[in-house]
């Protein structure tokens, strides 16, 4: 029997004894929050829980993922595994107990962090399935319809905010309300919020939080992927954006009828695999140059790294050999083009990875570059 696992949690955070004594029933529980580290006794049972130093995580994580794709198990696993920012370790003295309440702290910590769990040789999900047995799943296209709307309608939300304390903040208030109900009146849109989604969608204008506000407009990048996917529209250029509203308005929101985007099918999974790994290559590009700005890269040559061997690179825009963004080299750029095409590329790519199902809840979706 197992005397140890291994918790991966998308937070980071270590639980006091109250956090884990509905895990624990009838133990005692000792937390050293400053170590962070816990002890769990019983008469005849010892469990300890420590949670990883941060500065051991990255190596730990990538060779986790190394062992994920010699298991066979699809990428999107091999990308989960990298959202990890709590490993909890879990041993048990003499080992895990017939009673299974070593078990039931493991089980616990993964539902309570919607982790992922490492057990004897397999990994598991928040419900106990083996996700080398039963892999990740792709969301479907109707899915995907419903949450490009929602990243829409999230969007025109956060945009309306820019009236709050002027003349047209009564009219701004107003359209809030319609996209409200526009969202309420389609069960699948509704569904598929999330809860910060909703409650900015239902905060009135001039009460919203300015970072959800910033937030929601940038997540209309990622909608643009979502609709390109369901081929819905053309992607626009790694260095162009659109309007929420207008590309909100020609997708159907605010529109009294169900819109036409339910009925679109999702491009084949060739193209969205492909897709994605151009947008991680330029997710990458524009991370580089915010951490070395001015070192120029040959940019077709990055598809010679392990993590984008698969990559088509042939077709982006080049000033000499490095990728152009507005016109200039990408090592030329100031620190605020630099800045806005980070943040293109990153709610894009973030979009592609869900679109693989690396997790089924947008915003714990990771772009690892």
């Amino acid at each position: 029997m197992a005397d140890r696992a291994s918790v991966y949690a998308p937070l980071r955070f270590f639980p006091q004894a109250e956090h884990l004594a509905p895990f624990c029933p009838a133990a005692q529980i000792v937390v050293d929050a400053e170590a962070e580290k816990a002890s769990i006794t019983w008469p005849d049972l010892s469990l300890s829980l420590t949670r990883m130093p941060d500065e051991d995580m990255a190596r730990h994580l990538q060779g986790l993922q190394g062992y994920v794709r010699e298991r066979g198990a699809n990428e999107a696993l091999a990308i989960r595994v990298l959202s990890a920012l709590s490993v909890y370790g879990i041993s048990a003295e003499p080992a895990f107990d017939a009673e299974q309440r070593a078990l039931g702290l493991v089980v616990g910590i993964t539902q309570a962090t919607m982790g992922l769990c490492y057990l004897e040789g397999d990994l598991l999900d928040e419900y106990g399935e083996s996700l080398f047995r039963n892999p990740l799943k792709a969301p479907s296209a109707s899915r995907v319809a419903a949450r490009a709307l929602a990243l829409l309608a999230v969007a025109m939300r956060g945009l309306v905010e820019e009236d709050a304390g002027k003349p047209d903040e009564l009219e701004a208030e107003a359209f809030r309300g319609r996209i409200v109900a526009f969202c309420d009146a389609h069960q699948d849109i509704a569904v598929e919020l999330e809860p910060e989604e909703d409650e900015l969608l239902r905060t009135p204008v001039g009460k919203a939080d300015p970072q959800a506000v910033v937030d929601s407009v940038w997540r209309a990048e990622g909608a643009q992927v979502l609709l390109w996917a369901l081929k819905q529209r053309e992607l626009p250029g790694h260095d162009a954006q659109e309007h929420p509203f207008k590309v909100a308005k020609d997708s159907g929101v605010l529109m009294p009828e169900r819109p036409s985007i339910f009925d679109a099918n999702l491009r084949p999974n060739e193209e969205l695999d492909a897709m994605r790994l151009r947008l991680l290559a330029l997710h990458w590009r524009m991370i580089e140059a915010r951490i070395d700005p001015s070192r120029a890269v040959k940019f077709t040559q990055m598809s010679e790294k392990d993590f984008l061997s698969r990559a088509d690179l042939t077709g982006f825009p080049l000033v000499g050999e490095d990728l152009a963004f507005q016109g200039e080299a990408v090592f030329k750029l100031s620190q605020s083009q630099i800045q806005l095409g980070q943040s293109i590329a990153r709610e894009r790519h973030h979009a592609a990875n869900w679109l693989l199902g690396v997790n089924p809840i947008y915003s714990l979706v990771v772009t690892p570059t």
